[in-house]
């Protein structure tokens, strides 16, 4: 195990593939730096290189390959000018991203305030409760083993975005029904009838609720009434848990 990165260090990782990376070589590169470098060997510093590419491929980002040569000084300068080009082109890409959000961010409040475009709107209450879901939807699907890793990501990559557009007004839903229609999916990896599956079950029916009877309201309808996919999700939360992981008491959650 490289001394330079530990296991946990994983744990607490941004589920942003741009972030992740950039956390990663900067966990390196203040590593090996000239102050510190003396508390490793050279041999824990590539250990940490080669396990920051595999890292690396796994989240799918693109890097430069590095030859090393049979100097060990110049070894160490070349990964140190190595990770430095990465935490820039990291640097770039989030940059880049948070650039794009915030400014289509602006036209879309604009063209609210101006009355430019349809929105929908929620309730301080409707938001509140919304956050509450999906931080416990995060709790759930973070420390999951049923999903597969690049499921897991795509899930958690959704909740962040949602969790940073809510606001009291929206152009669109759309964000919200995506990860509604994620549900059967995700219901058949974790097991319909498992206690972590019908938490998620009926997190998600809670959220749909809400959005439903938002979109109800801004169309002029009851905020009660039918919806396919409510109508498809509600009974199965009356299904029984399976034995071998039923818990000693089921809590309704508020929506």
């Amino acid at each position: 195990m490289s001394a330079i990165i530990p296991d946990d260090f994983f744990e607490n990782l941004p589920s942003d593939s741009y972030e992740a990376g950039r956390a990663m070589v900067s966990k390196i590169s203040s590593a090996i730096s000239s102050n510190s470098f003396v508390k490793y060997k050279y041999t824990d510093a590539i250990e940490a290189f080669e396990l920051c590419c595999s890292f690396l491929e796994h989240q799918g980002l693109a890097f430069p390959e590095l030859h090393f040569d049979t100097n060990e000084e110049l070894n160490r300068r070349y990964l140190s000018h190595w990770l430095d080009s990465l935490y820039e082109t990291f640097t770039a890409e989030i940059v880049r991203k948070d650039t794009n959000f915030a400014r289509e961010r602006g036209r879309e409040r604009f063209a609210i305030l101006s009355r430019q475009i349809f929105c929908y709107q929620f309730s301080e209450n409707d938001i509140t409760k919304i956050q509450a879901h999906l931080n416990e939807l995060w709790a759930l699907i973070s420390t999951s083993d049923e999903l597969e890793e690049a499921h897991r990501k795509r899930l958690l990559n959704r909740l962040e975005q949602l969790q940073e557009e809510l606001k009291k007004k929206l152009s669109d839903l759309d964000r919200f029904w995506g990860l509604i229609g994620d549900a059967g999916t995700v219901m058949k990896q974790f097991g319909e009838t498992t206690e972590k599956g019908l938490k998620i079950l009926a997190t998600i029916t809670a959220i749909a609720k809400i959005i439903f009877a938002t979109q109800n309201g801004a169309h002029g309808l009851p905020p009660s009434g039918s919806h396919p996919l409510l109508n498809d999700l509600v009974p199965k939360l009356s299904q029984p848990i399976s034995p071998e992981n039923k818990p000693a008491e089921r809590t309704p959650i508020d929506i």
